[in-house]
């Protein structure tokens, strides 16, 4: 009788579910390479279209009784895949539980296997899971026992200590360069996935169907706060395009929503990168598919920006984006942090200068610029020169907190210490609220160049950037005080908060519920309580000017008079155009006309849907205001 394994990977938010790529891969793979096919049954993984509804995935798995069970690791799913995987060697003692994926610790402690015991075998995030799976299934015993020593790369247990010991077969760079890549997962596993989507729809219609798709692996950067290809810099293995059209020949026939490119460096390879987003347009175009794309990032090196000026250009003349937008990823602009994180970065000055040819989009789109923070190296002086510099140029900024990832090199203690690194464990970060999870995520907030305080500072000076660039808040009076008194909006959003703030009753709430529970409590959320609402902090001065138009907008009005010699008149748009509570959702005026409205318009309270409203539109990147913007 067949054994059965199982390829766990959980990934579904709400109702959208990725197809089981990483089950078709190692299948694939295992067909190609395997000694023994005729003795594994690569079980169905529709586990993966449950994994919100953790009493359905054991239902489905207790149908299959897994000899093998594999489950994926990441930020976004490993409190799941943990608890499937414990329950799983409850039923099944002697089912080989193995875990691979970046959210894995036992790099850098080797105490993994004594905090979760139920895991037989790990496998580092920057190996090739296709080839682990193969040797696992080539290699168990009749009783399904293994000589790890036999897999390569792999992590185990001790048999006492249980602390983590590696395989003593290791794979050489050689090796490593040599695997077969050479093959279609999506061609030679077609019909399933077709079911697979099929199935989806049927538990819920409304299912969203995503996918990703792979041309390369690995990356030749070894950015410190980075897991890709497990934190360190390799070289990037190619898949022949051939094989790569073959993907997309098939992708193009599942009906998606909505395809990422996980590949580090789309466009390290030039025209070959090219040619597959040429390729991808035209088939989705001559199927008639409307699903949207999406990028793990673009090369970074400066004699690739003309391939990246095509990449774009195609994937705007195709509409291929979900978003009309152009992100650039940057994580900082000081040289200082640059170093100390080994972040390689193209210019922003080159980078606009290439996105000046992308005609006629160019002028039409909104561009916004990613930044981390709390970075090693970053002081308050920098932060507000950093808003100076993007502020003059109307960039938007998503920022997004350090999460210290445990595959990253930043997550070893030598680095920690170094930097003088402290960390927060929370369940989300400053933002957002779509997607929460219950996964715990250490968040730093302190290291030798900023104090916990002073992040706290940049945290909420960050809001209200986000409030005047991309809300349009008191537009004319920042234009006013940037072009007649030379006065950066950096500079303005340091003195609000640091001269302006300290006067009203807005600044102390928040401090305390700062110092006394977050950083203090780790089951306290990154958020503070308003009017029974929570609130992330990124968004508490975004709320005080919604929900205090008097005390906080008009006074801020008075102060900026007085401080800055600002004619009344400066004002007179700013105050009219002001979105509050009092007339939030007016037809002639309010947030209520926008095009994001649909999504919130029955939910009844108020400063929610704001903040909700106020997060999408911030996330896609515009930076316009007034009636042509936000505040519509």
């Amino acid at each position: 009788m067949k054994k059965n394994i199982v390829v766990y990977s959980p990934s579904r938010f709400s109702n959208e579910v990725w197809l089981p790529v990483l089950w078709a891969q190692a299948k694939t793979y295992y067909e190609r390479n395997g000694k023994h096919t005729d003795q594994w049954n690569w079980a169905p993984c529709t586990a993966d279209i449950y994994s919100d509804d953790l009493n359905k995935v054991k239902i489905t798995l207790g149908h299959i009784e897994p000899d093998v069970f594999a489950v994926s690791l990441y930020v976004w799913n490993y409190n799941i895949g943990h608890k499937i995987a414990q329950w799983v060697k409850q039923q099944w003692p002697k089912c080989i539980v193995v875990t691979g994926g970046p959210h894995q610790y036992f790099k850098y402690d080797d105490d993994w296997f004594v905090k979760y015991p139920y895991i037989d075998a790990s496998l580092p995030g920057e190996n090739s899971g296709e080839l682990c799976l193969q040797q696992i299934l080539d290699n168990v015993d009749n009783d399904n026992s293994i000589d790890w020593n036999l897999v390569a790369d792999v992590c185990y247990p001790h048999k006492t200590s249980r602390r983590a010991v590696r395989s003593k077969k290791i794979s050489t760079t050689s090796d490593k360069q040599d695997f077969d890549y050479n093959w279609s997962a999506f061609d030679s596993q077609f019909e399933y996935l077709k079911n697979f989507a099929s199935l989806a729809k049927t538990v819920d219609p409304t299912m969203k169907i995503l996918s990703i798709i792979e041309t390369t692996r690995g990356c030749p950067y070894g950015c410190t706060y980075c897991d890709w290809g497990g934190g360190i810099n390799t070289k990037v293995l190619k898949k022949p395009i051939e094989v790569v059209k073959q993907d997309i020949d098939a992708i193009c026939q599942l009906n998606l929503h909505f395809l990422y490119f996980a590949d580090a460096n789309f466009g390290i390879f030039g025209s070959r990168d090219v040619d597959i987003l040429q390729y991808l347009a035209d088939q989705r175009l001559a199927h008639a598919q409307f699903f949207n794309t999406g990028y793990g990032g673009f090369a970074k090196t400066e004699n690739k920006l003309s391939y990246i000026e095509q990449i774009l250009k195609i994937d705007l003349k195709y509409q291929l984006s979900l978003l009309n937008e152009i992100k650039l990823s940057l994580q900082s602009l000081d040289p200082e942090v640059l170093k100390i994180i080994d972040r390689k970065n193209v210019s922003l000055s080159k980078q606009m200068a290439m996105l000046k040819n992308i005609t006629p989009w160019y002028k039409k789109l909104p561009i916004y610029i990613e930044l981390i923070y709390g970075l090693p190296g970053m002081t308050l002086e920098k932060f507000y020169q950093e808003l100076d510099f993007l502020g003059a140029k109307k960039l938007s900024i998503q920022w997004y907190p350090w999460i210290l990832l445990p595959e990253a090199p930043a997550y070893s203690r030598e680095y920690r210490n170094q930097y003088q690194l402290k960390t927060l464990i929370k369940t989300s970060g400053w933002w957002t609220y779509e997607n929460e999870t219950n996964n715990l995520n250490e968040i730093v907030v302190e290291s030798f160049s900023y104090n916990q305080d002073q992040y706290l500072e940049m945290l909420l000076s960050s809001g209200l950037y986000k409030l005047f660039v991309q809300g349009g808040y008191l537009q004319d009076f920042a234009q006013w005080l940037q072009h007649d008194q030379q006065i950066p909006l950096g500079q303005l959003i340091q003195s609000i908060y640091q001269e302006f703030l300290p006067t009203t009753k807005f600044l102390d709430p928040v401090v305390n519920a700062w110092e006394q529970q977050i950083l203090q409590d780790s089951t306290t959320g990154c958020f503070i309580k308003v009017q029974d609402q929570d609130v992330y902090l990124g968004l508490y001065l975004v709320a005080m000017a919604f929900l205090h138009h008097k005390e906080f907008t008009l006074k801020l009005v008075e102060w900026a008079k007085q401080k800055y010699q600002c004619p009344a008149r400066v004002f007179d748009q700013d105050l009219k155009l002001a979105i509050h509570k009092d007339n939030f959702g007016h037809k002639t005026q309010g947030l209520i006309r926008y095009n994001y409205n649909k999504k919130f318009f029955n939910m009844k309270n108020e400063l929610r849907k704001m903040l909700l409203m106020f997060v999408q539109f911030a996330h896609s990147g515009h930076a316009i205001r007034g009636r042509r913007s936000f505040l519509l």
